[in-house]
This record gives C-alpha cells, sequence and structure tokens, in this order.
C-alpha cells in the first residue's frame, strides 16, 4: 500500500535523491516542505520558492519491463487529484501536467540499480502556493482556485495513486488511456530533434507517435519535445 509509511522532511536536497539514499521499504512516501536541488528529466532544474508545493517521492519494487509505465502512471494520478479539486487539466507528454497552457506539476522517474533493478522512483512536483516568476512559465493551485491546503491536495493524490497502482502490474495500462483522451498535445505540432511533427497520439507503450511523411515513434527515454505549436 502506498503511503502506509510516509517520511516527512523540513528541507531536502532532492525527495528522489533522499529516496535512493536511504533503506526504505516499497510503498513509503517522502515528502518535503523545501527542495533545494529539485530536478526534472534530462538534468533540468525544478524551481521550488519554498512557498509551500507538494514535493513527493514513492518507492516502488518493480521489474525493469515496468519501468516506462510510470511516468503515465503518476500523469494519471496527478491529472486525477486536480480534477477532483475542480481543476481542467491536460497531460504533456510524457511527463509534465498543464493547466491554462502552464505547467503545474511535474513527474520525474529514475531507478535504483545494483547488479540489476532493484526499485523505481517516482517523484512528483505539485506547485500550491508557488508565486509567478518570469523566468518560469507556470501556474499554481492556488493561482486558480484560492486557499487549497498542501495537506490536502498530497492525501488525494496518494490516494489516487493507490487507486492506480493495480495497473501497473496489468496489460489494460488504463493511466494510459487517460492520458491519451487528455493530452494537452492534441491538434497541434511538435518540434522533436528539429524536425515539426503533426502529434498523432500516445503508443501501447508510452511511445510518442508523430507524423509527417510518415508516422514515427519516438521513446521517452530518447527524445523530449523540443517546442509545441498551435
Amino acid at each position: 500500500m502506498i503511503g502506509k509509511n510516509v517520511v516527512r522532511l523540513k528541507e531536502v536536497d532532492s525527495t528522489n535523491d533522499y529516496v535512493k539514499r536511504e533503506n526504505l521499504s516499497p510503498g513509503t512516501v517522502v515528502i518535503a516542505q523545501m527542495q533545494t536541488k529539485g530536478k526534472g528529466r534530462r538534468g533540468r532544474v525544478w524551481h521550488d520558492d519554498g512557498s509551500g508545493n507538494v514535493m513527493m517521492s514513492v518507492l516502488f519494487e518493480d521489474g525493469i519491463e515496468n519501468v516506462w509505465k510510470y511516468p503515465f502512471y503518476a500523469a494519471a494520478a496527478v491529472f486525477l487529484t486536480l480534477k477532483e479539486l475542480g481543476i481542467k487539466a491536460k497531460i504533456k507528454w510524457p511527463n509534465d501536467i498543464y493547466v491554462n497552457d502552464k505547467k503545474i506539476a511535474g513527474i520525474l522517474v529514475e531507478t535504483i540499480i545494483k547488479g540489476g533493478l532493484k526499485a523505481v522512483v517516482l517523484g512528483m512536483g505539485i506547485n500550491v502556493n508557488q508565486k509567478e516568476d518570469a523566468d518560469f512559465d507556470y501556474i499554481s493551485i492556488n493561482d486558480v482556485l484560492s486557499d487549497v491546503l498542501m495537506t490536502d491536495v498530497e492525501v488525494i493524490l496518494i490516494r489516487k495513486l493507490n487507486e492506480l497502482q493495480f495497473d501497473l502490474k496489468s496489460s489494460k495500462n488504463m493511466f494510459l488511456d487517460i492520458c491519451r483522451v487528455e493530452s494537452y498535445l492534441v491538434n497541434k505540432k511538435v518540434i522533436v530533434e528539429n524536425e515539426i511533427y503533426d502529434y498523432v497520439g500516445i503508443g501501447d507503450r508510452g511511445e510518442l507517435v508523430v507524423k509527417s511523411d510518415k508516422e514515427y515513434k519516438f521513446n521517452s527515454s530518447e527524445v523530449s519535445i523540443m517546442k509545441i505549436m498551435n
């Protein structure tokens, strides 16, 4: 069960790094009030101004064949969390959540490998009270609503993760269907590796499916979207 054990930290470099350092049991949730070295995919920085945001990592024991599922599993859980709060969000392949064309949440999946895959670390950051900054194009929950407590967001998110967890070991991949239906990229063009493509959808193993002269599939571990155009 996710959240049976919860570790709360006042300050940490990164909740993902903390999970990787410590000897924790699967399902343990680590939550920090502030991260000093939060990170995103491909070495990007996750900006935290200390105003009070959800910064959470969860440890999973799983096989290498399922690692690709985790960004989509987490994205669906975050989407459903925001939906329960009354916020209409969209999911940008593979690991960002957008509201009103601005980023409200991000996901980072890492692995612990010691002579083979030992565990998956799922990190999630949701802006709750983050202040606007000219250098960062994002939005926060309390920009859309008002007086939402960070702890309430955490409780809902953990519940949604538990509700969807069974799907990680099944072939149904319902969370992937949520990511498809609620995709931010529908009817948009994307630039990948300096080429412009029309967005088509998400493949059965989470690939970005696009087309120009023909259809192409890109794996999220190999490429990232450089730009999105209407």
